[in-house]
C-alpha cells in the first residue's frame, strides 16, 4: 500500500437507496476482506499431475 487513499466509481444507479445500498456492500466487502481489485493482469500456473 501507498497509503493513498482508494477510490472506486460507480453509476448507473436508478434511485439513490439503490446507489447507498451498493456502497455499503462496498464497505463490507472491504472491511471483511473480500473486495479484490479489478485487474487486466493475467494469471499463468499449471496444475501439476
Amino acid at each position: 500500500m501507498t497509503g493513498k487513499r482508494m477510490q472506486k466509481v460507480r453509476s448507473g444507479f436508478i434511485t439513490k437507496q439503490e446507489g447507498e445500498a451498493a456502497v455499503a456492500v462496498s464497505i463490507y466487502e472491504v472491511e471483511k476482506g473480500l473486495y479484490v481489485k479489478e485487474t487486466t493482469q493475467i494469471l499463468n500456473w499449471q496444475m501439476s499431475g
